[in-house]
């Protein structure tokens, strides 16, 4: 018996090593792409960086002082704000119907699913290159509906009422990996729930907002606060298609600018750690809630 217990150890201790070796190669480069750069951006955001030779001379506080003192910040800030809002406005909710869709229909699932999953394959590039063709001023297919329903042509992604709502419109057309997460959770409910509520007397409808809905509402939260800090660190749909025009510059944008453009190494990072801090706040206070309703 004690012999058994020493080869189940050994056995044990081996396997964990070989798991050691398949992880400490990803940690080792998660560690210096992710969290290195995070360090040195916190240690650059209190200096007043010197390129020529770093990291130049001690500020202290001031970047932030400046950062919370510049009117810009605080205007790229309200613009990603209202482009989540939009993001949720369109597309948030499209996924989650496209995977009700797909669970409830008998024939061509497969079909939709791929329908649904290509696109995803596609390169962002080359999707936003499309995208800013559609809303070119001059002949793209917005401005010849537009024209046809009477509406006048636009210089869609530069004109202050419509630039947002150019950039978030192709959200509506949902898809991608977001619907098949939501179809996957939706297939992963007990089939036996759906048996009992069918034995019941529940309908259609009544399974769909009383069995499947709540019990895909902890991947529904994980899928916000992905929408929520995408939409924090929003930049390269906005730099392709507006260049970053001041009717669409993200707080991204603007930290972009600032190390960059203006050459101020130093707010710039001092810029992108409240960021940090804001996303990682909404991040707890969104797992704290969804951890307290699973636990009620």
């Amino acid at each position: 018996m004690i012999r058994l217990q020493a080869i189940r150890k050994k056995v044990l201790s081996r396997k964990f090593a070989v798991c050691c070796l398949f992880i400490i190669p990803c940690a080792a480069f998660y560690v210096i792409f992710r969290y290195w750069p995070f360090l040195q951006s916190l240690f650059y955001s209190f200096f007043h960086y010197d390129y020529m030779n770093p990291p130049g001379d001690w500020a202290g506080f001031d970047n932030y002082i400046n950062t919370f003192r510049s009117s810009v910040f605080w205007t790229s800030l309200w613009t990603t704000v209202k482009l989540f809002l939009l993001s949720l406005a369109f597309g948030f909710l499209v996924p989650i119907l496209q995977a009700l869709f797909l669970a409830e229909i008998k024939r061509g699932k497969a079909t939709f699913r791929y329908m649904y999953l290509i696109p995803a394959g596609i390169p962002s590039i080359a999707t936003l290159a499309v995208w800013k063709y559609i809303w070119n001023p001059q002949g793209g297919l917005a401005n010849v509906i537009s024209s046809a329903l009477g509406f006048g042509t636009h210089d869609w992604l530069f004109e202050p009422n419509t630039a947002l709502f150019a950039l978030r419109f192709s959200c509506i057309l949902g898809g991608g990996l977001g619907m098949m997460i939501y179809f996957v959770a939706i297939n992963n409910i007990d089939s036996e729930i759906y048996s009992a509520a069918k034995i019941d007397g529940a309908n259609g409808w009544q399974q769909m907002f009383l069995i499947t809905i709540p019990n895909i509402l902890g991947t529904i939260g994980i899928q916000f606060l992905l929408t929520l800090t995408s939409s924090l660190l929003t930049f390269d749909d906005v730099y392709i298609l507006t260049g970053g025009a001041e009717s669409s510059q993200t707080v991204v944008m603007g930290i972009y600018r600032k190390a960059f453009s203006e050459l101020n190494m130093g707010q710039g990072m001092a810029m992108s750690v409240v960021i940090m801090l804001i996303t990682l706040s909404v991040s707890i206070v969104q797992i704290k809630l969804q951890y307290r309703d699973n636990k009620g």
